[in-house]
């Protein structure tokens, strides 16, 4: 399972993370959007969003750590991106989601990386009610 507290990006531009400000050795694409929700409740449909999308697999999980590992592959060529998503407790009544989502083939991914953890946390907040 990935640690977002430890991950070190590497220097290829085909990857996309989205984590608190300041909560690893790296600095985040986008940072992470914050619910006023359970983190089990924001797991669960952070979980039902990403395998809701077209050719996801669940690698693994850790539902005691709000954890997933998932692949998705491409649309046309089929490589496979893979994804980690956590849910992390903020305080008692808010938490962030953590995605880092990158290609295991070639240096470029013209975006799809960014494109698809926007579109699946777009599809979480409305789920879930906007982000706090």
């Amino acid at each position: 399972m990935t640690d977002f507290k430890s991950l070190k990006l590497r220097r290829t531009p085909n990857q996309y993370l989205v984590t608190p400000a300041g909560w690893g050795p790296e600095r985040p694409n986008r940072e992470s959007p914050v619910f006023a929700r359970k983190a089990e409740d924001v797991y669960l449909a952070s979980r039902a969003v990403a395998l809701g999308e077209p050719r996801v697999q669940l690698l693994s999980e850790d539902p005691a750590r709000r954890k997933l590992e998932l692949v998705q592959r491409t649309r046309i060529i089929r490589f496979p991106d893979h994804i980690s998503i956590e849910v992390a407790p903020l305080d008692s009544e808010r938490c962030a989601v953590l995605v880092y989502s990158r290609s295991r083939f070639g240096l470029r991914d013209f975006g799809t990386n960014r494109r698809r953890i926007d579109h699946w946390l777009g599809l979480l907040a409305k789920k879930l009610g906007a982000a706090a």
